[in-house]
């Protein structure tokens, strides 16, 4: 890429963000995951080095919290801001998010330009110094523009918790990069051993880049983007676990871009495969210990059809984002309309795989498995506490916007009414820009949050409980009590409505009201069923005097959670009793 021209767009690309995500940084905590992630998190909340080692401990979650979580790297960002932000200073935190997000956006440019050239198309032009410009800079500008502007990419920026999303998507495109990087000095100093020459240029990459030895080694250099690439993979799957990905990803592009054979590609996968062996069954174990994830409530049919609802949600979403929010309505088996639209559009989805490997269009393959990667670890085919967000797609959108780029790109090089394409695309990218910031807005305080929220998913629980926090906090007890009834209309299963709803009930006296509640409450597995217990059976001893009842309910508490705060008076109790 002409240089002046990679400055100009990545500063584009930057004012583009900061026009639509700056104003976040004045935004406070909200009461949605905020609390969990770093209000009441107290291992992040001092900095010290024998902290950090906790931190990245993997048994060292289940010490002092009720909600099982293991993204080492997520946690250490927090536990810097917090040292030198406190809790006191929440658009620190949110100036961090938007930074993330900037960084993401340029990565994305970088990203898209490497595997353009990677993928050979500059070869296919009549002159280098043409397809450059026309295919390479522009397909990776209208690429990383599309995240930029994106309202799916919203919730992630201007939500707090959504931290974990954008140090994945950071460290997956540092991989993704690396990856290549080395790929390509492999391929040239394969080449110089076969040929017993100097090495070619690989493609699109310059292979003269000084090795370990000091001299210019295509291997040694290889060998080390390779050591960089495996470590940024571990840095992603310690920052959420949908980082397992990468291997997939990684196999798509050894097979669609770099050509390689089935024997090569899996020879390549070996190392990762070897982490995720411990990797996989621990995060499984760890969130199946604390009733975070995992826990299947709606049954193998429901799964079955949901996979393709979602996939074809999350497609809609993408081509068409309107009415987004922070939580959905999980569909019911009775909705058929949606099943029939979904299972639709999955076949016409395999038709169309199946005439791009016909076609050979290995771009839009690979921007294709992409998406798909990151769709499976979120698709509920392992049940997930949260069915279905836009905070999912925010990793997998690439592989869409990459198709799209490429697509307009393309259209901007072959029309010849190249201002009115141009126009078009600006457009489109302003309509975007300004959905991105309405929605935005939107996250600025919980009030504002879950009532809107209502008004696009008015049976929502998640939406209702949280409501009536706000209320409750703002010191409207009468109007929060309604809304957790609500809440519990339509789940009465719903652990945090049971809480609070039983906890306030408590504070008031009303405790023959609190007790069903909490009593429910203490037969569901969840990370606060330990909570629950531990509160039934004081009412046990306090109100209704049966001391050996109460005994039973503290015991399970904790057997629940026996770090939980203030576990020595818990258990003087069991000894007492």
């Amino acid at each position: 890429m002409a240089r002046s021209k990679i400055w100009l767009y990545a500063a584009i690309l930057i004012t583009t963000t900061l026009c639509i995500y700056a104003h976040t940084a004045r935004y406070g905590f909200i009461g949605w995951d905020d609390d969990k992630d770093v209000l009441n998190k107290p291992r992040i909340q001092q900095l010290t080095p024998a902290s950090v080692v906790h931190l990245f401990n993997p048994f060292g979650i289940f010490r002092g919290q009720y909600y099982y979580e293991y993204f080492p790297v997520t946690d250490l960002t927090y536990m810097i801001e917090w040292h030198f932000y406190g809790k006191d200073y929440p658009q620190g935190f949110h100036l961090d998010n938007v930074l993330l997000d900037m960084i993401n956006v340029v990565l994305i440019f970088y990203a898209v330009g490497m595997l353009l050239r990677r993928a050979g198309l500059v070869e296919q032009a009549a002159a280098p110094a043409e397809a450059d410009s026309g295919t390479v800079q522009v397909t990776a500008f209208f690429t990383a523009m599309l995240f930029a502007v994106h309202p799916l990419m919203t919730e992630n920026v201007a939500w707090l918790s959504g931290r974990k999303d954008l140090l994945l998507m950071m460290f997956l495109l540092l991989w993704f990069i690396s990856f290549m990087k080395s790929s390509s000095l492999a391929d040239a100093h394969q080449e110089k051993n076969t040929a017993g020459g100097p090495a070619p240029a690989a493609k699109g990459m310059r292979t003269e880049q000084r090795g370990l030895s000091g001299q210019h080694s295509p291997g040694n250099s290889a060998i080390l983007w390779y050591s960089i690439s495996f470590a940024c993979f571990i840095l992603a799957i310690l920052s959420k676990f949908q980082g397992v990905i990468i291997p997939g990803v990684l196999a798509a592009y050894g097979l669609f871009i770099n050509k390689n054979s089935w024997r090569s590609t899996l020879k390549k996968l070996l190392p990762y495969v070897v982490v995720l062996l411990v990797y996989v069954p621990y995060t499984l174990w760890y969130y199946h210990k604390g009733g975070t994830a995992f826990v299947d409530t709606k049954g193998v049919l429901w799964t079955f059809l949901f996979i393709p609802e979602a996939l074809f949600l999350y497609a809609r979403k993408l081509v068409l984002p309107f009415d987004l929010a922070p939580v959905y309505t999980v569909p019911s088996l009775s909705d058929t309309g949606l099943i029939a639209a979904s299972l639709i559009f999955l076949v016409v989805l395999v038709i169309w795989i199946i005439r791009l490997f016909k076609k050979r269009d290995w771009l839009v393959l690979f921007g294709l498995s992409w998406f798909l990667a990151n769709f499976i670890p979120v698709s509920n085919i392992i049940p997930l506490p949260t069915k279905m967000a836009d905070r999912y797609v925010y990793e997998g959108a690439f592989g869409v916007f990459l198709i799209a780029g490429s697509w307009a790109s393309d259209l901007y090089r072959r029309t010849a009414k190249k201002q009115a394409a141009g126009v078009l695309f600006i457009a489109i990218a302003v309509m975007l820009a300004f959905l991105s910031y309405r929605q935005s807005l939107h996250w600025a305080k919980s009030s504002a949050l879950w009532s809107y929220t209502l008004t696009l998913q008015p049976h929502s629980p998640v939406a209702l409980n949280n409501i009536g926090v706000y209320y409750k906090n703002h010191g409207q007890p009468k109007t929060a009590e309604q809304e957790y009834k609500l809440a519990l209309e339509y789940d009465d299963d719903f652990v945090p409505a049971l809480w609070n709803l039983g906890m306030m009930y408590v504070d008031s006296g009303r405790y023959e009201e609190a007790f069903p509640l909490l009593k429910r409450m203490a037969g569901i597995k969840a990370p606060e069923q330990y909570m629950a217990c531990r509160a039934v059976g004081a009412l046990y001893l306090k109100f209704y005097n049966a001391p050996a009842t109460a005994k039973k309910y503290f015991e399970l508490s904790y057997r629940l959670n026996p770090h939980q705060p203030d576990v020595k008076t818990l258990k003087m109790l069991i000894d007492t009793l």
